[in-house]
């Protein structure tokens, strides 16, 4: 399940779970926050659960 997060300027942000990321891309949780820690991958918290957002495609 995706859901919409909106940046302060309006515009719409996907977010998705990390597990839903990792399946999407075969990468481990691991490796997915190993990602997050190095700034490949910007994560936020929503509704207390941390969700993994891509910062560049």
């Amino acid at each position: 399940m995706t859901r919409q997060l909106f940046l302060a300027n309006g515009l719409p942000l996907r977010a998705i779970t990390i597990p839903q990321f990792c399946a999407m891309y075969s990468l481990s949780r691991q490796t997915t926050y190993n990602m997050i820690n190095n700034g490949q991958l910007k994560s936020v918290l929503q509704g207390g659960r941390r969700r993994a957002i891509q910062v560049s495609r």
